[in-house]
């Protein structure tokens, strides 16, 4: 089979069986496709085989899709039954990430990185737009870094976390963390995170990253704001300050990162969160008020009744 589509083929390149398409409908996935650039970016042209996947499959992304108009079929064939795959859901490019992070691409095409779609200027049939080029080489250059480990690749640097006012942002690294808090603490939390860009370490610049103070189910969830370290040389940390819940229990600070074109990151500490010692409590607790109340009734009643049965005689014209 092929993919076809006859109203955005490539002018110029298609032998007249409309198979050699252009695409523009690339994953929103900078990491994974590179960086679309301009309002108008130019198309991918294709020329192969299309796939179909599990939309219930996490662990896959559809990289390229092939426009609203195309499907596959066998082209010197006439369609006898409905096609095998139609629109945006026959997919030309896809690619996928498994749990530790081995990564692996599937192109219905080798034409795709070949360097004559390379450097093809670009006619489309249907909107007659023209291009100087096609968008083939930075596809297929960001395509290859991200499987080959060179794009999307994240790591946690640093971890800690206080009580608020035990330190500065970034200054608890090389510390040793608490291994327990108390109910109702307020908690600073900051991690590093850093990405690997052209074989450097730097840090991490997305604003989508959220930390949960796990036990079974999240008790808090925070996303962390960006907070450049006073003196650091550059150094940047995701931090944010809560107050812990009224629960007791062994707690985790969670944070875990999966987005299309990044690694996976999971960053987990475990935490104890005990409750009040026997003088952390106030002196007088509001929702006592009532068992104070009738204590003090009660030794009130009984002065009363010593005062009365001590003091009380009664007179002699009753005792006779």
């Amino acid at each position: 089979t092929a993919v076809i589509d006859h109203f955005h083929h490539a002018v110029g390149l298609d032998a007249g069986d409309h198979t050699t398409m252009l695409a523009w409908e690339v994953v929103d996935a900078e990491p994974l496709a590179g960086r679309r650039v301009g309002d108008d970016p130019a198309p991918v042209i294709f020329r192969g085989v299309g796939q179909t996947v599990d939309p219930g499959n996490e662990l896959v992304m559809q990289v390229l899709s092939a426009e609203s108009n195309a499907y596959s079929a066998f082209p010197a064939d006439p369609i006898a039954a409905y096609p095998m795959a139609v629109g945006r859901a026959t997919l030309l490019v896809t690619a996928l990430q498994a749990r530790n992070n081995a990564r692996v691409v599937f192109s219905g095409s080798l034409d795709l990185f070949s360097d004559r779609f390379f450097r093809a200027p670009v006619l489309c049939s249907r909107c007659g737009t023209q291009y100087a080029r096609s968008g083939n080489e930075a596809f297929a250059t960001a395509l290859g870094q991200w499987v080959c480990g060179q794009r999307g690749v994240v790591r946690v640097k640093s971890v800690t976390h206080h009580l608020v006012g035990g330190g500065g942002v970034g200054g608890g690294v090389g510390v040793a963390l608490p291994e327990a808090y108390t109910i109702n603490d307020h908690v600073h939390y900051e991690i590093e995170i850093e990405e690997l860009r052209a074989g450097e370490w730097v840090p991490f610049e997305r604003e989508d990253v959220q930390l949960d103070f796990h036990r079974i189910d999240p008790f808090v969830r925070k996303t962390l704001e960006r907070r450049p370290v006073p003196g650091g040389g550059g150094r940047v940390v995701y931090a944010t300050e809560f107050q812990l819940p009224d629960v007791i229990g062994v707690f985790k600070f969670l944070v875990e990162y999966r987005q299309p074109g990044f690694q996976f990151l999971r960053s987990q500490l475990d935490v104890s969160v005990v409750p009040y010692r026997h003088d952390e409590y106030e002196r007088f607790i509001l929702a006592a008020y009532p068992y104070y109340a009738s204590a003090f009734s009660m030794m009130g009643g009984l002065f009363v009744f010593s005062f009365v049965f001590l003091y009380h005689r009664e007179s002699k014209a009753k005792q006779e």
